[in-house]
Order: C-alpha cells, then structure tokens, then sequence
C-alpha cells in the first residue's frame, strides 16, 4: 500500500512539471497583440492606437457609401468637407456642417414679418395607431407623426443645391435656433416623444427653402362622449389642431394635399370593441373672445362592436326569461317546483342586471340602453312570479270558500232533521248551495254558486285558463318591446 502511494505521487508530480514547461513555451511564444488564457487583457501599444485612429469614422464611411450609391439619382456638389476639399456627390440629400441660418436670425421672429403677409403653414399627419380608447376618463390616445412645412426665406441655401429636390438634413439641435409654428391640440392631456438614442424628429431644408419638420408624437386627446345609447354608441371624437400664439393676422394653418387630405391612415389601425374611422374636416377659425386663431381639425369615428355584448349580456338575460316561461307548463298543484324555478330566475336575472350597471358600463349619471334591457328583463320575470303568485291566492280563496260552504251544509242538515220528516220541504233558494253528497264531497272540486246563478268552475280550469293567456300574453308582448328596443336603438 506504501509503495503504491509512493509511486502514483512521483507520477503526478512529473506531469505537473511537464505541463507547467509547455505553459511557459507557449506563453513566450505569444504575439504582444494577444494574451495568455487567464491572464489580464493587454493594454495596445501605440502603434495598434495609432493604426485605429487612421480608419476612417463610422459617419464618413456612411457619407460616402451614400454618395456612391445615389451617384445615379442626380448630379449634385456635396458641402464642402471639413478639410476644404469637395467631393462630386450625387445624392439628393446633404448634411449641414455649416451654420445655414445668418448671423442676424432672430429666432423669435417669424419668417415673411417684413412683407406684413401671414405666413402659411401645411400640416400633415400620419396615424400609425389608437393605442386606447378610455371611456372613464373619456380620452383617446394616438400615436402620430406631426408633419409641418412652411418658406423661410432666411435660411442660406448652398449655391450646389441646383435639383429642385434635393434637401438639407438637420439635427434636431437646430431648433434651438430654429423658428417653427407653435401648434398646439385641444384638450390635450398628455404628449410624448419615443427616444431611443434621439428624439424621433426630421428636420429638412428644401432647395426653395421649404422648411419641412417631421415629428412623432404620442398624445392623449379629451374626447366628449355620450353613452346614453350604450353599447349602440356612436363616438366622435373632435381633434383639433391649432396655433396657440398667432392669430390668422400672423400665420394661416392649411392641410397639405398629400394622403386623404392631409392624413396618411395605417392599414393596420384596428381596435377590438371598435371600427375606427378618420375624416379630415377644412380649415377654420377659432374665436376666443376678440381673438382668431387659426385651426386645422380631423374628426374620429369611433363606432362599438356588440359581437361581444350580444353573447355577453343580451342572450343570457334572454335566455333566463324563457326559462321563466317554463314555469307555464308546470302544474299549480306543485307549488315547491313551480316556486322554486320563478324564484331562482329572479334572482339570476337581478344579479346579472347588477353586475352589468355597475362594472359593465361606464360610469355616468344618466340611463343607458344596455341598463333599460336589464330592466325589461327583470320586469317580465318578476311578472312570471306576480301571475303564479295571482294563482296561488285563487287557490287559497278556493279552499277557504270550500270550507264555508261545507259547515254551512252540515248546519242545514241539522236543522232538516230536527223538524222532522212529516214538515214539507221548503224550496231551495238560488243563492243556497245544495251539496250532491252528504259532507261535500263534490264540492272539494267546485266554486261556490253566486246568488245570480249556479254555474261552477274547477280549480283546475281556472288555473288551466290564466295560464294559458299567459302562454300567449307574455311571449308576444316581450318579442313586441324587444322589435321596438332594437329597432330604436340599431336604426
């Protein structure tokens, strides 16, 4: 055992020593560029810095990859570089590296204010999406991109700039500096910008010094509702955009003939409850007070789905009413079965009711289409119970009234016998009852006779009858209050 320990020790230690040797072969092997696994990574000598610093940037092998890819398109000078030297360039866009706005630009100071004519301003928009539609706050939120584009006649314009359709890219830092309309939205409650490395902005110069802003914006619009008629509603939410500081004086607000009317729709808007629909309206003018201000304005058609509510809430509750009718078909004698099935549909039916009027609809102070067929619902069901109810108390005046008759019968039959059977027998009167049997046994299944006559009627015919107009009654008049609910409400 002693020796064999011995000896698998000397073997390890003798890898272990091959093993370290050919580690440090390989490590002195190693270029200066490299490292060794484990070790620290190397910092780059001079040379290697020196050698990145010569590459050209990540943007000017972007510029020029575009300037010879477009060489097709046009036969445009590029601005000068920062070096001095030009380059021929064939694309219809440049980047400004020099200021292009004078030195004595007042930002503040709209563009055309010395000629004393109102400078107009195109607006476009594109609705990429509604993201919400809010029917407690009654808001609406869109994502959009804002499009504006107006002259202004003091930006300088490279002489290199000859092709009517070329333009110059800006930063979005120019509008430090820059003048641009100050448009705002009514009943605007919330605005952002997405921001991924910067703000989601284009800024254009064209050759006649159109000024072209693009910017995306996502706002959350008021919109004024009215859910009497829910969930028939019809919405239309008025968007308006205006100047918030220049009156039609200084600035004139128009949509630009591009897309319907100024608007580019995404085919993809789609909502789940509703239809969506966009229609631009022309350009108008607010008053406020002894103030014009000029607007440009597009309505959205907001139009609700009822696939879900006709499943949800319209075909239960309706469903919960024909069973009610059942109750028509049960015996009266079976008061448990009968009592039960009227009872359990109530109270189904008013939890439902209660269930749609407080989480189903939005909330509001007024009545609501979808609350008035709940009640409609709960009326012709608590008037199934009220008519077996009806039949219940028959019953009962039935039995009692038997009673009476039967006590009366015995105390006449008393008294015959106690005068005695030589007496003649007085005349019945009309309004008497003379039982068929002695103890009345004909009359557990009779009405007593009035005083004008002597016709009678079972129990069980009366019950038979009311039920029967009720077979006829209650389904005709609820189909008739059903036709003229919807017919009011769908046309």
């Amino acid at each position: 055992m002693t020796l064999t320990a011995m000896l698998t020790a000397l073997l390890w230690s003798s890898c272990l020593e091959v093993s370290r040797s050919k580690w440090e072969e390989a490590r002195v092997a190693l270029p200066l560029t490299q490292q060794a696994p484990g070790e620290p990574p190397a910092h780059p000598t001079p040379q290697h810095l020196t050698q990145v610093e010569d590459k050209p940037t990540r943007r000017e092998r972007s510029l020029s990859d575009e300037d010879g890819s477009d060489q097709a398109m046009s036969g445009n000078v590029s601005l000068s570089d920062e070096g001095g030297a030009t380059s021929g360039s064939t694309s219809r866009s440049f980047f400004a590296r020099d200021p292009i706005l004078p030195d004595d630009y007042i930002k503040e100071q709209r563009p055309g204010i010395a000629s004393g004519a109102p400078i107009e301003v195109g607006v476009a928009m594109w609705l990429l999406a509604v993201q919400e539609v809010d029917e407690h706050s009654q808001m609406v939120v869109l994502e959009t991109d804002l499009m504006m584009e107006w002259h202004e006649d003091r930006v300088l314009i490279p002489a290199e700039m000859t092709d009517p359709e070329s333009y110059i890219v800006l930063q979005s830092s120019v509008l430090s500096t820059l003048w641009y309309p100050d448009v705002t939205v009514s009943r605007l409650r919330s605005v952002s910008t997405p921001t991924l490395i910067t703000k989601a902005m284009q800024i254009y110069v064209k050759q006649n010094s159109t000024v072209r802003l693009i910017w995306r914006v996502t706002m959350g619009v008021g919109c004024k509702m009215n859910f009497q008629p829910y969930p028939f509603d019809h919405q239309r939410c008025h968007i308006q955009i205006e100047s918030y500081t220049y009156q039609v004086s200084d600035l004139i607000l128009y949509w630009l003939d591009i897309g319907q009317n100024g608007l580019y729709i995404a085919d993809d808007i789609h909502l789940e409850n509703f239809a969506v629909q966009f229609v631009p309206n022309n350009a108008s003018i607010q008053i406020y007070g002894t103030e014009s201000y000029p607007s440009v304005a597009f309505d959205l058609h907001l139009s609700r789905q009822l696939s879900s509510y006709v499943i949800q809430t319209f075909l239960p509750q309706m469903m919960f009413v024909l069973i009610s009718w059942c109750s028509f078909f049960v015996p009266p004698e079976m008061v448990p079965g009968r009592m039960t099935l009227c009872i359990t549909t109530v109270l189904t039916i008013s939890t439902m009711y209660a269930a749609v009027s407080r989480t189903g609809t939005p909330a509001s102070s007024y009545f609501k289409a979808i609350e008035l067929f709940g009640i409609i619902n709960v009326f012709y069901v608590f008037a199934v119970l009220l008519h077996y109810t009806n039949i219940l108390r028959i019953l009962s005046s039935h039995q009692q009234t038997k009673k009476i008759t039967v006590v009366e019968h015995r105390s006449a039959s008393l008294t015959t016998r106690s005068r005695g059977c030589c007496r003649s027998r007085k005349k019945t009167e009309p309004w008497q009852v003379r039982p068929a049997f002695p103890g009345g046994g004909r009359l557990t299944e009779s009405w007593t006779t009035s005083r004008g006559g002597a016709s009678t009627e079972t129990f069980a015919a009366v019950a038979a009858r009311l039920d029967n107009l009720a077979k006829i009654f209650f389904p005709l008049s609820y189909f008739l209050v059903q036709l003229a609910y919807w017919v009011y409400y769908t046309f």
